[in-house]
């Protein structure tokens, strides 16, 4: 252990960087021989970098690295030449042999105990890596405010994070270096300004996500025609089609179905401040993808695929953790997943000739138990905040054969049904909200918009307003972050 401070039980305010190799354990999996000589490859430069920048190499536990800084410089700009170092050994090496790190930094408290080191300076650090993409490098707010006149960086903001076992938030910085350099945040990626819902929409498709301000004066207003004034931020997506947007419970990631121009879909993550989107299936065939869904801490995603001319034809649900890897099959013959509130279940459609059924699955056990059922080419699911009731769309035509639809809520516990809209209009998407509200898409009006209404029902107050087609809303579990394809 390269000269490891000796003293015991030393209280110290210490620089701690962590580091690893995406998909170390995937590389022994495939190929034992190669991933212990990438891992060699990896081990010098992190090495020479270190010996360089004045680092302590505290330990090293297979492909991560734990070191210490005297100075909040020094670990940047390390951390940069690493991301550099690795940039350029992967230019031109073939996929299996490139080398892709998370790093992440953080100045705080550690003990130095027994030849080790502890403390939530350690637990902070290695918890701000497991957010930095893969040739990505991440730095808390105290490194930020010390290196940001020091040295010429370019960052990202993530927004203030939550840390396990830690009690406060803190505010993440990602640093647009390496491979990642091209992330970097433009006028004409990314816009944030107060504007009104009567937006001019551009021709491309568009993610929006509407944040705190937004949703607060939207639940505020009771007057649908009155003009609501909002900051928002519209991600530009370089995709030819772009659905099935869903956000994350704490409204700082995006997930959503994209098409190439070839029309192969894949599923993409993408930060709620821009930057480069992150992509997590690879398919390079063409597979119908929809309603990705983020787990409740955020760790997995749930997407429905249908495979063609495959060994296991069908609509089956999978699941893919959110940094990255292999899909999992976890419901044979379903589609659009929805994700409970307190992570348990996963509410899912399966159709059978014109009939459809609405199921929960138990995610620990397994178990699947039918709901109801309808007749209907409309589906849709929403769960209530406590997790005990679902949200769903019944098809209804009226006297002159006109198709509509209506939002019904199913109490699990006595399988009664609540009526909660009367419009006999179009309604195909909807999502409830922490104050105990839909907020749903409606031809009311003449145009597809946005709208809102009490889960017990009651008079509906529009949110969008204009010519736009607004769908596919969905809301964060705290209710301050809406995002919407328009």
């Amino acid at each position: 252990m390269n000269d490891m401070i000796e003293q015991e039980n030393e209280r110290r305010l210490s620089v701690i960087m962590f580091s690893d190799i995406v998909g170390y354990s995937k590389m022994m999996q495939e190929n034992e021989d190669r991933g212990m000589d990438l891992l060699a490859r990896h081990n010098a430069i992190i090495r020479k970098s270190l010996g360089y920048h004045s680092g302590t190499e505290i330990k090293v536990i297979g492909d991560a690295f734990l070191v210490s800084f005297s100075t909040v410089t020094n670990a940047v700009r390390c951390a940069m030449e690493i991301q550099e170092k690795f940039s350029k050994y992967n230019d031109g090496q073939e996929e299996e042999e490139k080398i892709l790190v998370r790093i992440g930094i953080h100045l705080g408290d550690i003990i130095v105990k027994e030849n080790d080191v502890f403390g939530d300076g350690v637990n902070i650090a290695s918890r701000i890596e497991l957010l930095a993409e893969p040739g990505g490098i991440c730095i808390s707010q105290e490194v930020y405010n010390l290196v940001k006149q020091k040295i010429d960086l370019e960052v990202v903001s993530l927004g203030p994070r939550e840390m396990k076992n830690i009690k406060d938030k803190i505010e993440i910085y990602e640093i647009l270096v390496g491979s990642i350099a091209g992330k970097k945040v433009s006028s004409e990626r990314f816009r944030s300004k107060l504007r009104r819902w009567q937006y001019a929409v551009p021709l491309a498709s568009i993610v929006v996500v509407a944040l705190a301000l937004v949703i607060y004066l939207i639940l505020q207003s009771q007057n649908p025609k009155r003009p609501v004034q909002f900051a928002s931020r519209a991600l530009k997506i370089n995709s030819v089609d772009v659905n099935y947007p869903n956000i994350s419970a704490d409204g700082n990631w995006v997930v959503y179905v994209a098409s190439s121009l070839e029309g192969i879909q894949n599923i993409y993550v993408q930060h709620v401040v821009g930057g480069e989107a992150r992509r997590l299936t690879n398919d390079t065939t063409w597979m119908s993808k929809s309603s990705p869904c983020f787990s409740p801490d955020g760790g997995s995603i749930a997407y429905d695929c249908w495979h063609y001319d495959t060994i296991d034809p069908g609509q089956n649900i999978y699941l893919i953790p959110t940094q990255g890897g292999y899909s999992r099959k976890l419901i044979d013959s379903a589609q659009l997943p929805v994700w409970s509130p307190d992570g348990r279940m996963i509410a899912f459609y399966r159709m059978k000739h014109d009939i459809l059924s609405l199921w929960t699955f138990e995610v620990d056990g397994e178990k699947t138990t039918k709901i109801t059922e309808m007749k209907s080419m409309f589906m849709n699911a929403a769960w209530s905040p406590d997790s005990k009731k679902i949200a769903l769309i019944r098809e209804f035509k009226s006297e002159s054969n006109k198709a509509y639809n209506e939002i019904f809520i199913n109490d699990l516990a006595g399988g009664k049904e609540q009526q909660v809209t009367n419009e006999k209009e179009t309604i195909d998407d909807f999502c409830w909200t922490s104050e105990n509200e839909i907020i749903y898409n409606s031809t009311k009006g003449g145009s597809v918009s946005l709208w809102r209404i009490p889960v017990k029902g009651g008079v509906s107050t529009q949110l969008t307003l204009g010519n736009g087609n607004d769908r596919f809303p969905r809301i964060s579990k705290d209710g301050k972050h809406l995002v919407y394809v328009n």
